[in-house]
């Protein structure tokens, strides 16, 4: 084609005139773009030339400013490689079916229901005691230079004396050795100063020989507690659930490089932990917070994004996950979309700029759904007491539920009109707050100045409200009644109860045996009391453990009534370890009924 003169070097700009000559005599295709890096038309002219922008463009541009829909702007002309062109509008979203509450009462073959000792033993089995003990020794020689010779046997009862103290709480430690006030279980157990000792030097790792990666795990002191944890925890089953994600602080007021400030938690100091959790609050997965050194692998989206992925990696296809604003954005949720998985959170203002919400002052029980056009991602605003944003890829506004409400005006409960996403919400999204209510009831409370003990003992408390929700599930699907089912006290105190009961020795062998009767016979039998107080039936941990059952006849002046529960006569024969009266006579062996497990 035949140019027009180049535009001389004073002039600077192309006249009217010059540029509708040009047109005119253009025979280039309609198919070539801007974009195009190979336009014969580029490489004619040697410098650039600057053009006002027509009226037709400006008036484009005002008309995409005040249309309804946000769109997202793509230059050119669309073709086979350029993006689908994204925009939100208000319109209905099509809710996807939620996962209905198992129903225990409905299980074929439920599971066999164990004790608490044997539940808890999946966190805290053998080889983890044989290994602390192991470990402290090593350390207190390192110390001291001296072994303080602790076994398995005396850790697990440190460890029932802890969850012994969590359930009955005296104002300072040295109190449960007070005489006068002191408590039992625990004085007779073990003294003050050895426990002290205990504490000082616990220990499950070797602090000399570092492993490979104590330079980028600052967590490596207690990394075998957190794998052991975390390693149960992902046995544990899952399906296509509702679950939560959120954040749960590990108290520590010390000195420590890891220690966070969250600002509105019930105790915002301390490590920070993201745990994973069902709807109803047991705990499947966590990753505790190191800053840099996390191990997180997606980390293009921003940290609580990265968090989420990492979490989620052991969900199904199918699964449902809740979480707060402080994870939530729009890009997450697309890729959790295109992973199976169906995201809901809360959401701040400035992650969805290019939504514009509504600007008008909205009553009470208002909402509004605005759906991207390819309608994987919905984002409502609904007013209640202030107003609420959230998005999702499952829920919107409809169906709308009624909530109630306390109306200041009227001076009562009103019925006020709220989205479905938000109830689904409020629904899911507590199971890390129910874990962490739980564990505050009954917490090993007392201070410290060592966080490693402080992250031992907070994933003891995790590992027992874990295992009492496992516990829970496995008696409804038994069908047991609410009365059978023991509550959070009772199976901690179950727990404490038969690791205080552990033997200080190996189960004695036939060597040995007459001696032990020895030291019974030489024993001192306690005074009788004046009013006679029927000693509670021990826990089935203790009751058939099998250990140092040993049958005392007791210097009374009347027999006791025998504890068998199908016996009702009287005896003076008494179980030294339970401390119940058993019948033991040519007929009736009651001493041995009461020790041997009934099959089931």
């Amino acid at each position: 084609m035949d140019l027009p003169p180049r535009v001389g070097h004073t002039e600077g700009f192309l006249n009217d005139d010059l540029i509708l000559e040009f047109l005119n005599n253009s025979d280039i295709d309609e198919q070539f773009s801007d974009d195009d890096d190979d336009d014969p038309m580029i490489s004619t002219y040697e410098h650039p030339v600057e053009v006002e922008p027509l009226e037709s463009e400006a008036d484009e541009q005002e008309e995409e400013t005040n249309c309804t829909a946000i769109e997202t702007p793509s230059p050119g002309p669309r073709t086979d490689t350029t993006p689908r062109r994204l925009f939100w509008k208000k319109k209905y979203f099509q809710e996807k079916p939620h996962p209905v509450p198992i129903d225990y009462t409905n299980i074929q073959n439920p599971p066999s229901e164990r004790t608490p000792l044997q539940y808890h033993e999946d966190y805290f089995d053998d080889d983890f005691f044989n290994l602390a003990a192991e470990k402290t020794n090593m350390y207190s020689v390192v110390k001291t230079g001296k072994s303080i010779n602790t076994n398995p046997q005396e850790l697990k009862k440190f460890f029932g004396i802890n969850l012994l103290m969590g359930c009955i709480r005296y104002p300072r430690l040295s109190m449960y050795w007070q005489k006068g006030i002191q408590l039992n279980l625990i004085s007779e157990c073990m003294s003050r100063d050895r426990f002290l000792l205990l504490r000082k030097h616990l220990h499950v790792v070797d602090t000399v020989n570092k492993p490979n990666d104590a330079d980028s795990n600052a967590l490596w002191k207690v990394q075998p507690v957190i794998q052991k944890v975390r390693d149960v925890c992902l046995q544990l089953p899952r399906g296509n659930g509702s679950y939560s994600i959120d954040e749960q602080m590990i108290p520590f007021l010390g000195r420590c490089k890891l220690k966070q400030y969250v600002k509105n938690k019930p105790r915002p100091v301390g490590l920070k932990n993201f745990v994973l959790t069902t709807s109803k609050g047991l705990v499947l997965d966590f990753e505790v917070y190191q800053g840099q050194s996390t191990p997180l692998v997606n980390r293009e989206l921003g940290l609580g994004p990265a968090v989420i992925m990492r979490l989620v990696s052991s969900l199904p296809q199918g699964s449902f996950v809740y979480f707060d604003r402080y994870f939530t954005t729009i890009p997450l949720l697309q890729v959790l979309s295109e992973k199976g998985i169906e995201g809901t959170g809360t959401v701040m203002k400035n992650r969805i700029r290019d939504i514009e919400l509504s600007q008008k002052k909205m009553n009470r029980g208002e909402s509004n759904e605005y759906v991207r056009s390819d309608e994987k991602i919905v984002v409502t605003e609904w007013m209640d007491n202030q107003k609420v944003v959230m998005a999702s890829t499952c829920a919107g506004k409809h169906p709308e539920l009624h909530v109630r409400r306390w109306s200041k005006a009227e001076k009562r409960h009103v019925e006020v009109d709220c989205p479905s996403v938000v109830c689904k919400y409020n629904q899911c999204m507590g199971g890390v707050d129910i874990c962490n209510q739980q564990m505050e009831c009954y917490r090993t409370w007392f201070r410290t100045r060592k966080w490693t003990v402080k992250v031992i003992l907070h994933f003891l408390d995790l590992a027992t409200v874990n295992s009492w929700m496992l516990y829970r599930e496995d008696a409804l699907a038994n069908k047991r009644s609410n009365r059978e089912i023991k509550d959070l006290l009772k199976f901690r105190m179950s727990i404490a109860e038969a690791r205080l009961a552990t033997p200080a020795r190996k189960r004695r062998t036939e060597d040995d045996g007459n001696r032990g009767i020895e030291e019974v016979e030489n024993g001192m039998p306690e005074p009788p009391k004046k009013i006679y107080t029927p000693s509670p039936i021990p826990g089935v941990d203790k009751r058939y453990d099998g250990y140092d059952h040993w049958p005392v006849v007791d210097d009374i002046h009347s027999s006791r009534i025998c504890r068998l529960e199908s016996c009702c006569k009287r005896t003076k024969l008494r179980c030294e370890k339970c401390d119940v009266y058993l019948c033991l006579s040519k007929d009736k062996c009651c001493f041995k009924l009461f020790h041997v497990k009934p099959r089931s």
